[in-house]
């Protein structure tokens, strides 16, 4: 995938196996979550300012980011189905995320002394 920004931190395929979520930093360090595609189409952007997409629910409705390096750490959840970030955890720098199976709750790591 053509890539003219910073960063390329986290991605996760999807279900149909011809595409995957990446999350990046854009210039300037701009959170910014791609949907790359395996058949040569252009990668589109799907949103900004909600975190690196590191995990994709079960059902594909919702995406689970981190944000580590700026005021606003810690977990979000984007709805694909209404395009809204909503911040679940915050002051969390996490690099390890993710959907639990049961799909009603999530998992993370932090560091312990």
């Amino acid at each position: 995938m053509p890539w003219n920004g910073d960063f390329i931190g986290f991605a996760t395929w999807e279900d149909n196996d011809q595409s995957f979520i990446a999350g990046s930093l854009g210039k300037g360090n701009k959170a910014e979550v791609w949907r790359g595609w395996l058949d040569g189409r252009p990668a589109t952007l799907l949103y900004e300012n909600c975190g690196l997409a590191v995990d994709l629910s079960r059902d594909n409705k919702f995406i689970l980011n981190t944000m580590l390096w700026t005021d606003a750490s810690g977990i979000y959840e984007y709805s694909l189905a209404d395009k809204k970030c909503t911040l679940l955890k915050s002051n969390i720098a996490t690099f390890i995320t993710m959907f639990d199976p049961d799909g009603k709750s999530f998992l993370y790591s932090l560091v312990s002394h």
